[in-house]
């Protein structure tokens, strides 16, 4: 919750504006074209980059040393400039309209009039244009403007994946970490894909890569990499098999896919239980269509 106690907890810990934070003394909101502008082109950078907040009301420093701190609070007069006006001119001034976007009003108790607004935007899943007819992000302080391939980056940002890799037990067994000191034998995880994004994952390429120290206790097919490392790979494909002769051969192989928020198995690890009480690191590195990502696990933590 926003209050004036926690503004100038902002301003006492020398709070510093970056990506997702920036202050605006009260003369940043006026009724003339240029402070409208100069709004839209803020609010649309944020929308466009990561999301964050915008204070109207706080001060920065002047001296170049501390320009991007907090000073003081700065207080907006709610009589000339309120909540609703505010609201209006971003809407009116961004296009399209900014999604979830609240404005918190904080009052300032030694001042009848003076509130200080909180403007809170969300990072939005399409381009969104300011009065100028320009695209802006967020960088280094600032908001600068886009370039053609970031403009179309976020237009389909809508329509990306984004998979999450878990390695879980195949075996449910609720008490299984509390009898690890007593198995002497190989754990079997499956290793799941879930997309968090909005696109379909059609095309995966997985692979599991530790140490050499670590390898000899994963038991499946592996392929060493170098002195240092191992890597196991893993995809969504699917082999088609047939049996000629009681010799079995792979006549097709085809790659399912994982639909937004749902999730697949696609493989299996085993690995000695005896590892899973020592706390080594491993890494999994995922590749999609159109996303890489590296996830890093414990083998202390997989129970």
């Amino acid at each position: 919750m926003w209050t004036e106690e926690k503004l100038n907890e902002y301003i006492n810990n020398k709070i510093e504006e970056n990506l997702h934070l920036e202050y605006k003394s009260a003369d940043a909101l006026d009724r003339i074209e240029k402070k409208k502008k100069e709004i839209s082109k803020d609010i649309s950078a944020f929308a466009n980059s990561d999301g964050g907040v915008i204070i109207y009301g706080i001060k920065e420093y002047d001296i170049k040393d501390k320009e991007h701190l907090p000073e003081k609070i700065d207080p907006v007069n709610s009589l000339e400039f309120s909540k609703e006006w505010l609201e209006q001119i971003i809407q009116s001034n961004v296009a399209p309209r900014i999604k979830n976007l609240n404005i918190i009003p904080v009052r300032i108790e030694t001042n009848q009039n003076g509130v200080v607004y909180v403007v809170e935007i969300e990072k939005s899943d399409t381009a969104h244009q300011a009065n100028d007819k320009k695209y802006y992000k967020r960088f280094n302080f600032m908001s600068v403007p886009m370039e053609d391939w970031e403009i179309k980056d976020i237009i389909n940002r809508n329509n990306k994946t984004d998979i999450i890799i878990t390695i879980e037990p195949e075996k449910h067994n609720p008490i299984l970490k509390s009898i690890i000191d007593k198995i002497n034998n190989n754990v079997t995880f499956n290793l799941n894909a879930t997309n968090n994004g909005n696109g379909v994952v059609k095309y995966i390429e997985c692979y599991l890569i530790g140490s050499n120290e670590i390898g000899k206790y994963f038991s499946e097919t592996k392929k060493y990499v170098g002195e240092k490392e191992f890597e196991i790979p893993f995809s969504n494909e699917i082999e088609r098999k047939m049996r000629i002769s009681g010799d079995e051969f792979v006549v097709s192989t085809e790659r399912f896919a994982i639909l937004p928020k749902t999730w697949k198995t696609i493989g299996k690890v085993a690995i000695h239980s005896s590892i899973l009480k020592e706390n080594y690191k491993f890494k999994v590195s995922v590749s999609t269509e159109d996303n890489y990502t590296v996830q890093i696990f414990h083998t202390n933590e997989l129970l």
